[in-house]
């Protein structure tokens, strides 16, 4: 009984971490369109802020699940918890930036 509760466990954490790289994913493709089309460079930077924090998320997203049961879990998890922070802030950033376009690149956003 305890071998399929940590089956069913690690299927379902596997899962939460396929469907959050895949919605970073997108992220990450939304905002490297945004950059290319922005209509001014205040507005491409943050797109890049973006851009870049969805890369380090990733990347510290990985981290974290590679020492996840190490002595420097800690570590990485707290990195991982500032990067989420720095991806949620750009985000945001990014959605205001483009609920704002200007003429006709606001169909392209």
């Amino acid at each position: 009984m305890q071998g399929k509760k940590r089956y069913f466990a690690e299927k379902a954490r596997q899962t939460y971490l396929d469907e959050g790289i895949c919605e970073v994913h997108e992220i990450a493709s939304l905002a490297a369109k945004a950059v290319q089309i922005a209509p001014t460079q205040e507005k491409r930077e943050k797109f890049q802020r973006l851009a870049k924090a969805t890369k380090d998320y990733t990347q510290a997203l990985d981290d974290a699940v590679k020492t996840a049961s190490s002595d420097s879990a800690g570590t990485t998890v707290g990195l991982y918890e500032e990067t989420a922070r720095t991806l949620r802030e750009t985000a945001e950033d990014g959605e205001m930036a483009g609920a704002t376009p200007a003429g006709p690149h606001k169909a392209r956003l």
